[in-house]
């Protein structure tokens, strides 16, 4: 099914490691920003503010991932993928699930926006070599 760009549904996940008001409104507003420009107004945002990036087990990050298991997104935006874990190989693996469930994950900091599985192992085998 394809949907125009008011009809997706996108999901925004923000992360700061140690709790930070000011930093995470300011990651907040942008990644809204972000959304916005690319056309997107059923947003919904998860923010784990003072949460390590060491630990997949976040309050706001596991609520987005059963959201996104229930089929609830069609896309989730990120301000990189360091924000959804330090360990790029469980990174790499949520990638894939959000692949498999045909949700795109978004950054505006990844050439085109998009993570594609190209890019993105290119990245890991950098990192882990």
């Amino acid at each position: 099914m394809t949907r125009n760009r008011e009809t997706i549904r996108a999901a925004i996940y923000c992360r700061v490691a140690r709790a930070n008001d000011l930093e995470m409104e300011s990651q907040q507003e942008s990644m809204l920003r972000y959304a916005r420009n690319l056309g997107y107004d059923n947003i919904t945002v998860y923010s784990d503010n003072g949460a390590s990036g060491a630990t997949v087990d976040r309050p706001a990050f596991n609520r987005l991932n059963t959201a996104m298991l229930a089929g609830k997104y069609d896309v989730v935006l990120v301000k990189d993928v360091s924000r959804i874990s330090r360990n790029f190989i469980t990174a790499e693996r949520w990638l894939d699930v959000a692949s498999t469930l045909d949700v795109v994950v978004m950054s505006p900091l990844e050439a085109g926006g998009v993570m594609n599985r190209f890019r993105r192992m290119k990245f890991s085998n950098l990192v882990i070599c």
